[in-house]
């Protein structure tokens, strides 16, 4: 019996809204098979998500969005109320990759934490 522990891999072509707790936490999103951008809306963070995380990663050489479900739901650099991070700069695409944690920021207050993972790419706050 093995005891290797495995990501789910979820490959979209189309923009897609995340649906916890069907999309387990951990899965990893590509843009695998995609033609244009793809955007992938994070669900409400809320103390039920609290450590949920999610990553995204470009296989296609097309941008990748991910954004919250309504403004100023997402943390990053330099921003506490981002709406969207995206890996959108022509020649960083394939490669690039995020990283979604939802976080307690204040008291009672949850966002989601938005970090590029990849080196070299340059990630875009909206």
């Amino acid at each position: 019996m093995s005891t290797r522990l495995t990501q789910r891999v979820v490959p979209k072509s189309a923009s897609y809204t995340i649906k916890y707790p069907m999309d387990a936490p951990g899965t990893i999103f590509s843009n695998r098979g995609a033609t244009g951008t793809v955007t992938f809306t994070l669900p409400t963070p809320s103390r039920a998500l609290l450590g949920v995380s999610y990553e995204f990663s470009g296989v296609a050489d097309y941008a990748i969005t991910v954004a919250g479900a309504a403004a100023s739901d997402l943390l990053t650099k330099n921003d506490a109320a981002a709406d969207s991070v995206s890996a959108s700069t022509a020649g960083e695409l394939i490669g690039s990759r995020m990283r979604a944690t939802c976080l307690e920021s204040a008291e009672g207050t949850f966002k989601w934490q938005v970090t590029g993972i990849a080196v070299g790419h340059t990630y875009t706050v909206v």
